[in-house]
């Protein structure tokens, strides 16, 4: 499964490498936008555009196998997994927050 590397954002706790993630665009926009704001500044942003769907439906698919009932049935979450979902939504939310703000 996804390993927990955790960020401690106080109460909310995200998967550090969403942080990562993000440093990563802002700095290629940064370096990008000192270049050329025209066509391939877009073509930049379309392709983070594109990651991030890619890194968010990782995050789905993680919680999908959590949730999976084992041998047939039905079956509560377990702390550890409660957690790990818990850091899937913390992370999900902070993407949307931070996506907007690039």
């Amino acid at each position: 499964g996804k390993e927990a590397e955790e960020e401690d954002d106080e109460e909310h706790p995200v998967l550090g490498s969403v942080s990562e993630v993000f440093l990563y665009f802002k700095r290629s926009l940064h370096q990008c936008s000192a270049v050329d704001t025209g066509e391939t500044l877009l073509h930049l942003a379309a392709a983070f555009q594109e990651a991030l769907v890619n890194y968010v439906e990782g995050l789905h698919k993680h919680v999908v196998e959590l949730s999976r009932p084992r041998g047939g049935t039905a079956r509560a979450l377990s702390q550890a997994e409660e957690r790990q979902v818990a850091l899937v939504v913390n992370t999900c939310d902070y993407a949307a927050d931070t996506m907007d703000q690039l």
